[in-house]
């Protein structure tokens, strides 16, 4: 399960859950409403503690709800730590390199691939292979998880492939012109976005990986971002930064750099797209338009996908062996930590603050930061979309109907008045919901039902905001 963003307004706030029977969803955070008390003084940019592997780590770390930190190495195993001491939970040897970052589909199943050509599916809890995929040449991409059943992911075979993910069978594979090395993106409609070597970028169709539109790109190793309108985001080997029509393929805006764009972008609470560029430079940009809003440079390649954390710190590594925070604002350089090696992979930001990210040293890292309460409330905050490194928009499979359909929650009204937080959203009305409330997105407290409102159709929360609960979310029981 992915930790839904927050965003405390009163219009269109969307909720994303899973289609099973028994769905869980965290629903909001109550920003501004309930202070966040510090675990720890230690200094932002402090070591909490290191994991030593025997190899290089370029794979970014995924991690689940209860804080286990998941990633690959190129000493060939895929390993699960405890983000709160960094014990090994256990690894799994799967033969050969893995710079895949991992995927979580939130109902206890893991998936990456490897350069023996093989993709897998694995248990979370003991990280026994379920099933594998050979495809026929190395995969670097990190896949993407659906909400129907179906992981995405390419190959450097030249293939984009989908699986099912009970089963490891092969749904569909489309056929690119060259190597896949992008990660794919899951958008409105359950459309898949991705990039080619062949210097092409590829929306498919989710279900039958039918071509819908293709621009083109260059040569493109980033991954894409899907901001909440639809937008997406995407850089290239050309050093261009673009923006796309999601539906049509349109290209919005194109913007330059001083060479290639390895680093995949995030989007920011206003929109703000940010991204790193093999010229040693992270940078800012409008949205909307692609204008540059500010340019902070390093002294070597920027390879590393940035994070943005809750309290506006971007964070992200370079090749210098320095790993960054600035204020997402200014550019301005917050703190920074200097490892023995190239900072490549992307973080991940816990709840309590703690930043998570490898090193091509070897060792796998746990800082202190100032970001609690984790990743920022924006549609795509860090690489992959959310710690479970899912790869889908908050929107996938939004439709204009304002119902809760397809595992998606529309709430209409959200605002607070008179010392509770009121939440208004379209229910289904063979569905039944219950709330339940957390301290800490581990332990829930036991379920309260809910009533409807005046209309049958309609469902009203009101939580008081003076309550110790920082996190809420809803059970959701369907009938098959």
């Amino acid at each position: 399960m992915n930790r839904a963003d927050s965003n405390i307004h009163p219009q269109n706030h969307q909720i994303r859950s899973g289609i099973f029977r028994r769905t869980f969803i965290v629903l909001f955070w109550l920003l501004g409403l309930i202070e966040i008390v510090a675990q720890t003084n230690i200094a932002p940019g402090t070591k909490i503690w290191i994991f030593k592997t025997a190899d290089v780590i370029r794979s970014s770390a995924a991690m689940d709800e209860n804080e286990i930190i998941y990633f690959g190495g190129l000493d060939r195993n895929l390993y699960a730590l405890y983000g709160k001491n960094g014990l090994l939970k256990w690894k799994s040897y799967l033969g050969n390199w893995i710079r895949s970052s991992p995927a979580l589909d939130g109902l206890g199943g893991i998936y990456v691939g490897c350069y023996n050509s093989n993709f897998y599916g694995i248990h979370t809890d003991t990280g026994k292979i379920r099933w594998s995929f050979p495809t026929r040449d190395q995969i670097h991409s990190s896949p993407a998880v659906s909400t129907n059943g179906l992981v995405y992911f390419g190959s450097l075979d030249h293939s984009v492939y989908a699986l099912d993910t009970s089963t490891g069978l092969k749904r569909w594979e489309f056929v690119t012109g060259d190597k896949v090395w992008s990660s794919p993106a899951i958008g409105q409609n359950g459309m898949v976005y991705i990039g080619s070597d062949d210097g092409i970028f590829y929306a498919l169709n989710g279900k039958t990986g039918s071509p819908i539109w293709s621009a083109h790109a260059s040569r493109c190793q980033s991954s894409p971002a899907i901001g909440k309108d639809g937008t997406v985001y995407i850089g290239d080997n050309a050093g261009l930064m673009k923006a796309f029509h999601a539906l049509t393929g349109v290209l919005l805006w194109s913007e330059g750099v001083r060479s290639s764009i390895y680093s995949s972008p995030i989007i920011g609470p206003d929109g703000t797209i940010y991204h790193g560029s093999y010229d040693g430079s992270m940078y800012a940009r409008n949205g909307a338009t692609g204008v540059l809003k500010w340019e902070f440079k390093t002294s070597n390649w920027v390879r590393s996908t940035p994070a943005l954390g809750r309290d506006g710190t971007l964070y992200f590594g370079s090749d210098d062996n320095v790993f960054y925070a600035l204020d997402s604002q200014t550019g301005q350089e917050r703190w920074h930590f200097t490892a023995s090696d190239d900072m490549y992979t992307s973080p991940v930001i816990g709840q309590d603050g703690t930043i998570y990210t490898g090193s091509v040293d070897g060792t796998f890292y746990a800082l202190a930061s100032t970001s609690y309460g984790g990743a920022a409330n924006s549609d795509w905050p860090m690489f992959r979309h959310g710690p479970s490194h899912d790869g889908r928009s908050a929107f996938a499979g939004a439709s204009p109907a304002t119902a809760a359909i397809d595992g998606l929650i529309v709430a209409t009204d959200l605002f607070e008045a008179a010392g509770h937080l009121q939440i208004r959203f379209v229910r289904t009305p063979t569905s039944n919901y219950r709330l339940q409330m957390s301290t800490n997105l581990v332990t829930w407290n036991a379920e309260i039902p809910l009533t409807n409102g005046f209309d049958p159709s309609v469902m009203f929360i009101r939580i008081p905001t003076n309550t110790a609960q920082q996190f809420f979310r809803i059970n959701i029981e369907r009938p098959r």
